[in-house]
């Protein structure tokens, strides 16, 4: 969902994740080409209207898809990897055969598929494991370095680069502010 350009209600899309396939959304967009007449996906009934009419579409050109993710947003936040890398990491653990890279040249990438089918079946464990993830084995463990202290804390105190407020401008650059895990001690609750 998002709001529209025209200042009364909203624009919507939603998108059927295939069957036996593993789908996560960090704070962005992850439906990206809609087309019309499309079985796996709905959208509001004035969506394309509404679109053409205020000149938001995107590409402007119409005989390609309309990329709802950069039609209604400028992509991943102003912080470095706050969604995305979120992304990666769930995906790398449901499908490391993947061998998805942590690296993106930019937050409107197309580097991640929409869904994954996981390696192995997964259970509740796996998915707890994945709500409970703060990167650990890999370069970005929020358990390891002076920052985790003597006990491997994964927990960082916000400062002043993190996100706070509106920053869905990408423009604006937060570099040196800590990578977001998964699992965030501020997280106000989990549905498994």
């Amino acid at each position: 969902m998002a709001p529209s350009p025209e200042g009364t209600g909203g624009l919507w899309v939603a998108q059927r994740v295939p069957d036996g396939e593993f789908f996560v959304a960090a704070n962005e967009f992850r439906i990206r080409d809609i087309v019309a007449g499309n079985p796996d996906q709905m959208y509001g009934k004035t969506l394309f209207d509404v679109v053409e009419r205020t000149g938001i579409r995107s590409p402007k050109n119409k005989k390609k898809p309309m990329d709802w993710l950069t039609t209604v947003s400028k992509g991943e936040y102003s912080h470095p990897y706050y969604s995305l890398r979120r992304v990666w990491r769930a995906f790398s653990l449901v499908a490391p055969s993947l061998k998805l890279s942590p690296w993106v040249q930019d937050g409107t990438t197309r580097a991640y598929p929409f869904s994954v089918r996981p390696d192995t079946k997964l259970d509740l464990s796996d998915i707890k494991k994945i709500y409970r993830d703060h990167y650990e084995g890999t370069e970005f463990d929020l358990t390891k370095g002076v920052a985790a202290g003597p006990f491997g804390c994964p927990n960082r105190y916000l400062g002043p680069k993190d996100p706070s407020g509106d920053v869905g401008n990408p423009d604006i650059k937060l570099e040196g502010a800590w990578g977001r895990p998964i699992s965030m001690f501020y997280t106000g609750y989990v549905f498994l």
